[in-house]
């Protein structure tokens, strides 16, 4: 049978028929569900979890979950924020801080709630996306020997050395970062 027409040499690196992926997003319990993310990558193409503001312990869950689907390639996508300046450790906290440096902006989305009349929203968890977060998430990225890791924001440039070949597997960990301007691409 001959190759499908969009296969290409990159197809090959990731061991993937159609250069086309599913974008893992959502946060928390809206995330990528594994079950798209392994129909995607059974039809030939990328299924990518969205892993953001999950538990390391979710994550892996939800990895060994797309693997108990399918045998295909797919990848786990982070935000990787460049940098958080001396974040509280909760979005609780966060909340409060925002309060405190920034009461005007505060009182806006407040004024806001109550003329819309919106319920109040109290965090589904006390998770906060900060770097510290993210390598304790990349851990078991690494640990499941997962693919692909796509970088939503941020750039996975610290992750190189680990992803290279060699690197405690035999399979190493592909790299991908997402570009949202044109500035980012030459990087």
């Amino acid at each position: 049978m001959a190759r499908p027409v969009l296969h290409n040499a990159f197809c090959d690196s990731l061991g993937i028929e159609y250069p086309i992926f599913l974008a893992g997003m959502g946060v928390g319990g809206r995330a990528t569900p594994p079950k798209l993310v392994a129909a995607v990558s059974q039809a030939g193409g990328c299924g990518v979890l969205g892993c953001s503001g999950l538990s390391p312990e979710e994550t892996r869950r939800r990895i060994r979950e797309v693997r108990s689907l399918t045998d295909r390639p797919f990848g786990v996508d982070l935000l990787l924020p460049a940098r958080i300046a001396d974040a509280p450790d909760t979005r609780s906290g966060v909340r409060d801080e925002i309060k405190r440096r920034y009461p005007e902006h505060a009182a806006f989305v407040q004024t806001l709630i109550q003329r819309y009349q919106l319920p109040a929203v109290q965090p589904a968890d006390e998770t906060v996306v900060n770097i510290e977060y993210a390598k304790s998430v990349l851990e078991v990225v690494f640990e499941e020997r997962v693919p692909l890791f796509a970088a939503g924001l941020g750039d996975p440039d610290f992750l190189l050395p680990r992803a290279r070949p060699g690197h405690e597997a035999d399979r190493p960990v592909r790299l991908g970062a997402q570009c949202g301007a044109p500035a980012q691409v030459g990087r």
